[in-house]
Order: C-alpha cells, then structure tokens, then sequence
C-alpha cells in the first residue's frame, strides 16, 4: 500500500511598512499631476472664453441705466388757482396784490425767471404783450395742459414785424399781443381757441380771467422752467 504525503500550503505576509509608504507617495503624486492638468484646461478654456467675449463687442446686459431723481417742490394756493413749482421759486409778497400774484425763480440769489398772475385785473402795461406765446388748454381735472415748449419769437410770423411796437396777430388760432420788436425773453399763456386774457371756468361755476406772464432775464434764454410749473397749474 502505497501512502501519498499530505503537501502543506504556506501563506506569507508582507508587513514591510517601506513598500507600503512608496505605493501611497506614488498615488498622491499621481493624483496632483492629474489636478494640476486638469487645472490647466479650464484656465485655457477661461482665456480663450475671455478673448472670444472681448472680440465680441460689450454685452448687452452691461448697457447703461436711466436713474431717476425726484425734485424737491412747494405748492402756492390762492383762493383762485393752485401751483406747484420747485422749491427754487418763491413768491414776492411786496409785489403782489389781491388779484395779482408774483413769483421768482431763485438761482445762487439771481432771479432767472418770474411769473406774474393776474385774475380778474388787467395786467400792467409791461405784461400786455410779449414775444412769444405758450399755448394750452385746461383739461377735465382743472389743471393746465400747456404745448411741449414755448414758441419762437413772434416776429418771425407778425405781418408788421418789421414795424416798431406792438401788434395783434394770430398763432396757432390764438390771437395774440405780439412785442415784434422786443429783444427780451417773454412770454404769454394763451387759450386754445381763445386769447392771452384767458376767461376759464372754476369749479364752483364761477368764470375768472386768467392772465400769465412769464420773462427770464438770464442769458440762457428757454422758457423750459415756465412750461414745467404751468403742468402744475391748477385752477380752484
């Protein structure tokens, strides 16, 4: 009888701590390169992505913005109209009277502009007539609907306009004092479908006669201040 000899299996392990700290050493060092590429590649693709926008001109989104402002204001009430204008303006109570109403337009303590209201009283014979016209109507809220800007000058449309002095003439349907000769800036409201000497109806069913003058002694020359304060007419 023959016997087979049993063979015995050995199992070896390797403790070496010195294998084990130079496999970990070569992973990190793998791993860094890889972030370190992978870095790369998005900085190329962010510089390419910036030379790309720059060629492309400004976006859109970055276009400019309107900022808006408000404006300090002051409101002036009589017992025949109301008038909200800017703090700017005051209201010169030595030149007024019952029926006539004075206000200045205040910048660095010079007047740039004034406008005299006359109601139910003829206006002084200075304020008769002017060289221009500011036509508007009054709309269903009693407030004054005038045109975007004061007209030119009416000697450019005066018949007499080479004549020295005052005349009649019609603008706009309006009839209206032309100064023809004047050098000055003034102006005069006028109806829409009436005259300078504005007969307008109140809310308490009254009918009162508007006169509004405005003049702007200062060397800018625009009546944009007098069409900005007569929005903000309102008759009582």
């Amino acid at each position: 009888m023959k016997f087979r000899r049993k063979s015995r299996i050995r199992y070896y392990y390797d403790f070496n701590p010195n294998r084990k700290g130079k496999a970990a050493t070569a992973a990190i060092a793998v791993v860094g390169v890889i972030v370190i590429v992978i870095g790369l590649v998005f900085a190329a693709i962010w510089f390419d992505a910036k030379r790309l926008a720059q060629q492309a001109g400004p976006s859109k989104a970055t276009a400019p913005k309107t900022l808006s402002y408000e404006v300090e204001t002051d409101t002036f009430t009589t017992k025949y109209f109301e008038m909200e204008t800017p703090v700017s303006w005051e209201f010169i109570e030595k030149s007024s009277s019952p029926n006539k109403f004075v206000y200045y337009n205040f910048r660095h303590k010079l007047v740039r502009g004034t406008i005299t209201v006359y109601v139910n009283q003829p206006p002084a014979p200075e304020h008769q007539r002017a060289t221009r016209l500011l036509t508007a109507r009054v709309g269903v809220d009693g407030f004054l609907k005038p045109d975007l800007d004061v007209s030119d000058h009416c000697n450019k449309v005066a018949p007499g306009k080479n004549r020295v002095g005052g005349e009649d003439i019609k603008f706009k349907g309006i009839a209206f004092p032309c100064d023809n000769d004047a050098t000055w800036y003034s102006a005069l409201v006028g109806l829409d479908g009436g005259s300078t000497a504005m007969n307008i109806k109140r809310p308490d069913g009254t009918t009162a006669q508007y006169i509004i003058y405005y003049t702007n002694p200062s060397a800018e020359m625009s009546g944009t201040d007098f069409v900005e304060v007569m929005r903000k007419f309102k008759i009582l």
